[in-house]
């Protein structure tokens, strides 16, 4: 069955790069057919409507060290995190907080001809 006596050609192995393409492509239209089977034709992003730099303007750089603060006691393990009376993060008044909502409704409104 093995027998010393044949040849140790190496063999080689070549792939066809034309075929290789055409199969990615029709895997790719069949993968975003499928897609398109199961959530419909209307795919659009998961984000929401408002955009990563609205969403930004909330975090200042007060909120920022906070949150440092909190996470490097979590971090830490301090026993503060288990008691119940300990604040992590200050709540702006309600003042401020309808000033902040009073600017952006200023800022978004805005029309362009």
């Amino acid at each position: 069955m093995f027998d010393d006596n044949e040849d140790d050609t190496p063999v080689t192995l070549t792939v066809n790069k034309a075929y290789a393409n055409k199969y990615e492509t029709w895997r790719e239209k069949e993968e975003k057919q499928k897609l398109i089977a199961r959530y419909g034709s209307d795919i659009e992003d998961d984000s929401d409507e408002e955009s990563e730099d609205e969403n930004a303007e909330d975090w200042t750089e007060d909120v920022e060290k906070e949150f440092l603060r909190c996470y490097s006691i979590l971090k830490k393990r301090d026993p503060k995190i288990y008691d119940s009376n300990t604040t992590f993060f200050s709540t702006p008044s309600s003042s401020d907080n309808k000033e902040d909502t009073q600017k952006k409704k200023k800022e978004k409104k805005m029309n362009l001809k």
